[in-house]
């Protein structure tokens, strides 16, 4: 992966994408245009993602 990477064919930034669960058919149609790879619905309102 970090070959495509250093050649600009990877976007590690599209991997994982939070949605709020109410924008969960934005999050599939992100899925399915390849916007991102790894939708993930966030049900909880106070969850902060790990750093």
């Amino acid at each position: 992966m970090i070959d495509f990477w250093k050649l600009g064919q990877f976007d590690f930034d599209k991997t994982k994408k939070l949605y709020d669960f109410e924008d969960i058919n934005q999050a599939n149609a992100d899925s399915i245009s390849g916007k991102t790879i790894k939708p993930v619905l966030i049900i909880g309102k106070d969850y902060q993602p790990s750093k």
